[in-house]
């Protein structure tokens, strides 16, 4: 069983809210899972805009399907546990959005 982690949120400074962040505002949430241990790692960031990979997509939620689709962090994107300390085993990565 997973243990659950706090989501912590990245030091981007805090910006009042406008007309066009009301709008199109939006919070990244990435979670990262140990593939040794199966702890995860929650981070949500703040954003106005997304950049999908339309290459290959015929619809928007097809590029948003891919956006959003695990991954796994290999070489230089390995993710080191801060639970079991342990670097390089195949973790995977989810991002998702949320309405601000």
């Amino acid at each position: 069983m997973s243990e659950k982690s706090p989501v912590t949120r990245s030091h981007v400074p805090q910006e009042p809210l406008t007309a066009v962040s009301h709008l199109f505002g939006g919070a990244l949430q990435s979670r990262v899972r140990c593939g040794a241990c199966g702890a995860t790692s929650d981070t949500v960031d703040p954003f106005l805009d997304l950049s999908l990979e339309l290459l290959g997509c015929t619809t928007l939620l097809a590029a948003l399907r891919r956006f959003t689709a695990p991954e796994t962090l290999t070489g230089a994107n390995a993710y080191k546990c801060e639970r079991c300390r342990r670097c390089g085993v195949p973790p995977g990565s989810t991002p998702s959005t949320q309405r601000s």
